[in-house]
C-alpha cells in the first residue's frame, strides 16, 4: 500500500493495477498490483511520493 495526495487518487484509481488500499483510508492510500499491469517507473514513482508524504 502507497500513500498518496488525495487529489491524485482519483486519476490514479481509473488506471489498470491501481485499487482503493484494502483496510486503510481510501482517501489517502492505494493498492498497486505488481503483475506488470502498472509501469516500474509509476511504481517507483508512486513509491518515492508516498516516501515523502509519510514523513522519512
Amino acid at each position: 500500500m502507497l500513500k498518496c495526495d488525495p487529489l491524485l487518487i482519483g486519476a490514479l484509481r481509473n488506471q489498470p493495477g491501481i485499487y482503493p488500499a484494502y483496510h486503510m483510508n481510501k482517501t489517502a492510500w492505494l493498492s498497486v498490483a505488481l503483475d506488470g499491469s502498472v509501469a516500474d517507473e509509476q511504481v517507483k514513482s508512486l513509491i518515492e511520493i508516498s516516501f515523502d508524504a509519510t514523513g522519512r
